[in-house]
Parts: C-alpha cells; structure tokens; sequence
C-alpha cells in the first residue's frame, strides 16, 4: 500500500474472523464472501509469496482477477526507495503508443499511468481468457488489441514473466521493454560502494559457501578455519558460538532480520551483505554493506530467475539465500565455489530443517513434487549452473548427504587431504 498509494487499495481481504471487520492502515479488512457481493471490480494482488492455496480458493469461487505478488515488479513485494509513479515517470514520454503485453494487475496500473499522456492498449497473453471477459465486464472502456494489429510505431511493453512462443515471435518484430525489470535498474537502486569488490579476490583458489541444513558440523568450520579457507556464510550461522566465523556474512530473509537484528549486526565477521530494503536499516555500519534485492522468481516458469553480474545494481533473489551467495562469489571473482550443509530437504512441520534447532516448527510446503519451495531453489541452483558452465566457474556440492544433485558432488574430507 505504501508504495501503489493508500488511495489506489480499497480493502485487505482476509480468512480470520479475528481480523474480518477492523481496520488495517486505515482500510478495513473484508471477507472473501463480501467482496464478491460489494468488491467484485476490484483486482487482487496476492501478498504471501508461497499462495497456491489462496490462488486454488480464488479460481473455486470462479474469481480469476488475481496476481500473485512474486509476478510484480520488485517494489510491490518489498519496502520500496520509491512510488509507482516515480518510478516510471523517466519511462513515460508524451504521445508515444505503447502496447502493453499481458493482463495482470501491474499492467492494468502501468495502463491507466501511461494513458495519461499517450496512446495505450493491452494485448493479453496466454492463460488471460477469463481476465479478459472479467475487464471487458467491469471496464469496457479499456482498449485491447491483437499483437498481430499492431503497427510499426508502437512500442511492446512486456508485463509478464514468460511469453508463449507464437507471441514472443510477433514480439520480435517491434521494439519491446521488460517492464517486470525496468525499475531495478533505476539508478537510485545502485550502490557504488560495491565496485571494490569486484574481481577482489580472484587470486584467492577457492571459497565455501556455508549454509545451515541439518548436516553442518562443527567439525567442519574448524576444518575450513584451520585451512584458512574463505567462508560465506548465511542466517543462523551469526548464532554460533565458534572460533570460526566466515569472511562474508549473507542475510535476505526478512523475518530472520527482525528476529535477530541485534545478533546480525554484532557479528564480528569482516564483511556483512544486507538487502537495502530491511525495515530498520538506517544506521552505518563499517562493515556491513547493502545491494537491492530484485525478486525475479516464479514457481512455474523455469527460466524466469537472472543471475546478476553486477551487483551493484541488484542481485536476484530466488527462494534461498544460497543463490544470492553464489552471485556475491562470482562478483568476487572465484572460479571454484563450494557449497557445504545446503541439504535442500525439509519436512513440514519439523523443528530440525537447520544445524541449530527451530524455536518453532517450519509450516512452509517445501515439497518439490508439489511445485513449492524445494522447486524454486532447485530452479535457482540450475541457473546458477548454466551461468558458471558458461563462464568457466565451477561449483561443487560438498554437502554431506541432502538431496541436491544439481551440481557435482564432492567429499568434503578429500578436499583437505583427509579420510574418515
């Protein structure tokens, strides 16, 4: 709401009888049976990133004028530099015809900004069908058009993750801007501060990426201290009580933030990477550095991720602080990455998905074959895969078990000589 405008939401919807009818930053909180009577020509933006329930309830009660908040630009699903509008305003150009590709909530907003100024239709993409007849219902004023109508002076304005082959060959044809990204490479988002650190340690051989799954040891940190070896290492690791302590120290979890912000920035490691957009982030740290996280994943597109090769102008996040780690690895330019207690198998409802035992129990569907968490971050370690074969990098699973198997596997004892 703070970043569309309090002006532009109307209401929250919500399942809890506890929440239905008081008020919420000023807007009340409706049940989904009061907005089909009264709420009906209004667009939903679903806020959970992990929605398939909510998403499977809207399309049983016949609503399809939904998105999910991980297919928007970045700045609806976290704490945003700036507003909508001040985000396109560099972007709109006076008497310019845009064509807007895709019929979501982002498009339908983009569409009413831009018309202001300049010719603007919507042409929908595939899967829109019952958002069309919806729109055509609500909002028959609304202009949409074919793609293959288009004419040569018209610029395609793509508003969706993935374009089906028939349209991305028609796309081709006109000059075409991924508004999905346009804004995370807006200059206010770059951090300067972050050049230093390119290629900064290339002379170094190699670098382990030290994750939390329940088969991080001990033993194995002190092994990576007595080796000298260089460490990134991710959320709960700053609770250990260790001699070791990695060299970089990777947090983009938000809930993890507020629950241990003190622990984050008392960590006494050299370098500390944090999302910009943290809630609570105002004080200058000597040496904890910031970068924009740009969400750019999807369940169900697997090519939908991007794999930032300057950080300074974002990183691309993805469903585990792993894959923003690997991006960091490679800015700093090593070319043999090692990944160490990145189990990648959880159980819903258990307290031990972590070295460290959960304080309460992980409720989040992590099951691959149901198209959840598990799946994006395996998505995340393909792309990753297929930028270093590309580039000459090499990434290893030494994790001890797990279920990863994307990247090579290797033993982590023999990496040092050692047989156990």
């Amino acid at each position: 709401m703070e970043y569309l405008g309090a002006e532009n939401v109307v209401v929250f919807i919500d399942s809890s009888d506890k929440k239905i009818g008081r008020d919420f930053c000023g807007k009340r909180i409706i049940s989904l049976n009061e907005y089909k009577k009264k709420y009906m020509h209004c667009y939903i933006i679903i806020s959970p990133f992990h929605c398939k329930m909510i998403i499977n309830k809207l399309i049983e009660e016949n609503i399809f004028q939904f998105t999910p908040v991980v297919n928007m630009p970045s700045e609806f699903n976290t704490n945003s530099y700036c507003k909508f509008e001040e985000c396109y305003k560099d972007f709109k150009q006076q008497g310019k015809e845009y064509v807007i590709y895709g019929l979501n909530a982002f498009s339908l907003m983009l569409y009413e900004y831009l018309c202001t100024d300049s010719k603007v239709s919507i042409t929908p993409a595939n899967g829109d069908d019952e958002i069309v007849d919806w729109l055509q219902r609500e909002y028959p004023n609304f202009v949409l058009k074919e793609l293959n109508k288009m004419n040569g002076t018209e610029e395609v304005l793509i508003a969706v993750r993935k374009i089906n082959l028939k349209d991305a060959y028609l796309v081709k044809r006109y000059v075409s801007v991924d508004m999905l990204g346009y804004s995370d490479d807006l200059p206010i988002y770059y951090h300067e501060e972050l050049e230093k650190f390119k290629n900064l340690f290339q002379d170094r051989k190699r670098c382990f990426i030290t994750a939390t799954g329940p088969s991080m040891s001990p033993f194995d940190l002190e092994t990576l201290r007595k080796n000298n070896e260089f460490c990134i290492g991710v959320n709960s690791i700053c609770l250990l009580k260790s001699a070791w302590k990695p060299n970089v120290f990777v947090v983009t979890d938000g809930l993890f933030w507020e629950n241990h912000k003190k622990d984050i920035l008392s960590y006494a490691c050299d370098l500390t990477f944090l999302p910009d957009i943290l809630e609570g982030l105002n004080d200058k740290h000597d040496n904890i550095y910031l970068f924009h996280h740009a969400f750019r994943w999807l369940t169900e597109n697997t090519d939908s991720l991007m794999f930032s090769e300057d950080v300074c102008q974002k990183i691309f996040g993805g469903a585990t602080v792993v894959y923003t780690c690997i991006q960091l690895a490679v800015y700093f330019g090593f070319k043999e990455i090692y990944l160490l207690g990145v189990d990648c198998n959880y159980v819903q409802g258990s307290r031990n998905n972590h070295f460290m035992p959960d304080q309460e129990k992980d409720m989040v569907n992590y099951k691959y074959e149901e198209n959840e968490v598990e799946k994006d971050m395996v998505t995340c370690y393909k792309i990753a895969k297929n930028y270093a074969d590309s580039h000459g990098i090499k990434i290893y699973n030494a994790t001890r078990g797990g279920m990863l198997e994307v990247f090579e596997r290797v033993n982590f004892d023999a990496l040092f000589g050692a047989n156990k």
